[in-house]
């Protein structure tokens, strides 16, 4: 486990270290950062004792420990440490030495706090803080913790894993996978051949667990956004329970409605459910819009729900997401009305209702729905906002829309929405 990087080495003369000190940071006495091999034989030199550099580095390492010439307590750092190991040679460092900005090709290194393996041939594993976790364990495979707490594990015939902020995951493990994890506490799993994975926002999860699959994290309640094929499939979100019947509950109490004891809990639950089933990005059939300057209504189909979201309207209490209706018996179309302008109508013939738009239906791709649900998340908040106007007409509104009464209506009326 020769280091040959060291051969032919001329230490820096300077100033004597403070050994003193229960941590030392020796590359910070130069104007450049030194590796970590000259910081050794820089400490050898000033000592009197010649670097050997027929020596392993970790020889000469010990040689200046057992000299007291680098501290056995407290914390020590190397920095920019590049090791070029053998395959399947080991070294590990004594547990007060933290290694920052370090590099391993080909070989394994325990060190304090962390580790790095790149077991690899040609494989590198690199770690820029003293707690980062980097593996590389297969041909060709990079993996890269660059940041306090992150773990990296790239284990697949050129694969590249990243982990870029603190407390990040990524791992790479099938063959030409790439993860990145990009924000705090991110984690990220590219687990299928040719397979990307990232997670760009904290706390998120993002997994490309299929050949091929694309897993994007960047909203704040995104778990992922996968690609199947050629289709682009978002995640579904999710969304807090708790929160949500909180906030209904408070709107029904608004207006008188009384939501209190179990039946109160039931019933805002029930409706709770039925938004987070039907209001997901997968679920966007498209949107109408009266002109290009006004935000657009979005329109959600899920097996027998339906639903929209309003930005923006006129009437204050129709904005918001509509109360999903649960009927097989639903229809829309677009239809010309007397003035020969296309809008989009819709039925609802259990409730008797019906809803004429201001426009007519736009359909929308596949990979355009996430960002179409994403506007209707950021004009509430990231919340699933009731309309006004359907918390007002009560409990027993609420429960026709969902199915939950034995009722039929009596005839056809227009409802706005």
């Amino acid at each position: 486990m020769y280091i040959n990087a060291m051969h032919g080495i001329k230490p820096i003369s300077h100033t004597k270290l403070p050994h003193q000190e229960n941590e030392v940071e020796h590359s910070k006495m130069h104007v450049r950062p030194i590796s970590g091999e000259r910081q050794v034989a820089n400490i050898l030199y000033e000592s009197g004792v010649p670097y050997d550099d027929t020596c392993t580095f970790e020889k000469n390492l010990s040689n200046a420990i057992s000299r007291g010439l680098i501290p056995e307590t407290g914390s020590f750092i190397l920095r920019n440490l590049e090791l070029n190991l053998g395959v399947g040679e080991k070294m590990e460092m004594p547990p007060n030495i933290k290694l920052i900005n370090c590099r391993v090709t080909s070989g394994e290194v325990s060190f304090y706090s962390g580790e790095l393996h790149a077991t690899g041939r040609d494989s590198i594993a690199i770690s820029k803080d003293s707690n980062a976790v980097a593996y590389a364990t297969v041909d060709r495979a990079i993996a890269n913790a660059s940041a306090n707490g992150a773990v990296v594990t790239a284990n697949g015939y050129g694969a590249i894993a990243n982990a870029t902020v603190e407390g990040a995951v990524a791992n790479a493990s099938a063959n030409g996978a790439v993860a990145n994890a990009m924000a705090p506490w991110a984690i990220a799993h590219a687990e299928a051949d040719g397979a990307m994975a990232c997670a760009r926002v904290a706390g998120t999860s993002a997994y490309a667990t299929t050949p091929g699959a694309k897993a994007i994290s960047f909203d704040k309640n995104a778990v992922a956004f996968h690609k199947q094929g050629e289709r682009y499939i978002p995640a579904d979100f999710n969304y807090s329970a708790e929160e949500h019947i909180e906030k209904m509950r408070a709107q029904y109490e608004s207006f008188g409605r009384d939501v209190s004891g179990s039946s109160g809990k039931i019933f805002l639950k029930n409706i709770f459910d039925a938004m987070k089933e039907l209001y997901q990005p997968k679920n966007v059939i498209g949107f109408t819009q009266a002109n290009k300057e006004t935000p657009p209504t979005i329109y959600y189909r899920c097996g027998d729900l339906a639903g929209h979201a309003t930005l923006l309207h006129p009437m204050k209490d129709n904005i918001g997401f509509e109360m999903p209706y649960r009927g097989d018996d639903y229809s829309g179309k677009n239809i010309k009305d007397d003035k020969h302008q296309t809008r989009f109508m819709e039925k609802f013939p259990r409730i008797g209702g019906r809803h004429n738009s201001r426009s007519h239906l736009v359909t929308v791709k596949d990979n355009e729905k996430l960002g179409f649900h994403n506007k209707a998340m950021d004009a509430f908040s990231g919340m699933l906002a009731l309309k006004s106007m359907n918390v007002e007409r009560g409990r027993t509104y609420a429960m026709q829309n969902l199915n939950l009464l034995n009722w039929t209506a009596p005839g056809t009326r227009a409802i706005q929405r």
